[in-house]
């Protein structure tokens, strides 16, 4: 048995409840797959054999466009409690010359915040979404957890799409200097993140594009733990 523990048991306080039962499984399981050392290291200390491993480096087959100059910011967001949405709405009302995409279910305390450059698109189909993603110009992901991926890093990673992420240790070494950092929970910071980036595009861009391939040339070798354990159980 593979064990894939995502970031709630570890990060959330509503779910670390399940961290002892978690870790119990894990230790008779051939291996627990977890996305950032932190976690490794936490599993390990308690006897469980654990391994990082990202998601897949997908490609876009094909589809990736120039990023035209009236192209928005896209925010991937389910409004999760490490989702710092209320900031992110400050920091593109302070930009009214940007436009901005937020994803996902829009909780009803945020009716009355919504500056007017952006659009709460709700929840949308997969061919919709990558056409947002087509025309985006800077993809927006953003938590406040030390510990935390984000899912919708790895679909810029995917579109070659310059990125604004938190300012982690675990997202630095993964996206390194083809994404602008900030700090969550400071609008001021994500503000000026999003500037840089919208700014430097032509810089990032191609940076994202060698960071995707030398992540995809590493995958097979992030592999090898999952591939032997599977060879175990079998």
């Amino acid at each position: 048995m593979v064990l894939d523990i995502h970031h709630e048991p570890f990060e959330e306080p509503r779910w670390s409840w399940t961290l002892g039962p978690t870790v119990a499984l894990a230790r008779r399981s051939a291996l627990a797959v977890v996305t950032n050392q932190a976690h490794a290291d936490l599993l390990r200390a308690r006897g469980v054999t654990s391994t990082v491993l990202h998601d897949p480096p997908h490609d876009a087959d094909g589809r990736r466009v120039r990023m035209g100059a009236d192209g928005h910011v896209i925010v991937p967001a389910c409004y999760g409690p490490d989702e710092p949405i209320a900031e992110v709405l400050l920091a593109a009302a302070s930009m009214p010359e940007t436009s901005f995409k937020i994803t996902g279910r829009v909780p009803a305390r945020f009716d009355r915040c919504v500056p007017p450059n952006v659009e709460l698109t709700g929840y949308v189909p997969a061919e919709e979404y990558i056409s947002m993603l087509d025309a985006a110009a800077v993809v927006c992901c953003l938590t406040d957890k030390e510990n935390t991926m984000q899912r919708g890093g790895y679909e810029a990673l995917a579109y070659h799409r310059p990125l604004v992420t938190s300012g982690t240790a675990v997202l630095r070494e993964y996206y390194e200097d083809a994404a602008k950092y900030c700090e969550p929970h400071d609008p001021a910071s994500i503000a000026a993140a999003l500037r840089e980036a919208l700014a430097e595009s032509t810089v990032l861009a191609p940076r994202m594009a060698a960071l995707h391939d030398r992540r995809v040339a590493e995958y097979e070798d992030r592999l090898a733990p999952l591939r032997e354990a599977l060879g175990q159980r079998t």
